[in-house]
């Protein structure tokens, strides 16, 4: 895995704080690690949040609209370890972002 314990931290921090500001009283959230067909490690964090639209998504990715930048400081942090970030959202219905770190070698 490229990155270390400490980059791997920070992300799943930010992840973390983003999705608990996305999440009211009452919503879930859910931190998942697997390692992937591939050897691939992944992270993921998922909110019943109020979710985005495209345009919304493309806003937070460009750090316009989450708390301190919180998910296009993932994908800056993510690129710096060869990582791959994937978002799905949808308005009403929360965020899924995966973290994908591959395998050293």
């Amino acid at each position: 895995m490229a990155a270390d314990a400490e980059h791997i931290t920070a992300i799943l921090e930010a992840l973390i704080a983003n999705a608990l500001a996305a999440t009211g009283f009452g919503g879930q959230m859910t931190v998942a690690a697997q390692r992937g067909r591939n050897g691939d490690f992944m992270i993921s964090v998922s909110d019943t949040g109020a979710g985005m639209s495209v345009p919304e998504a493309n806003a937070a990715l460009a750090g316009d609209t989450t708390p301190g930048g919180g998910l296009s400081r993932v994908r800056k942090m993510a690129g710096h370890h060869d990582a791959h970030m994937i978002l799905h959202s949808r308005p009403g219905l929360g965020t899924v972002v995966t973290v994908s770190f591959s395998p050293a070698g």
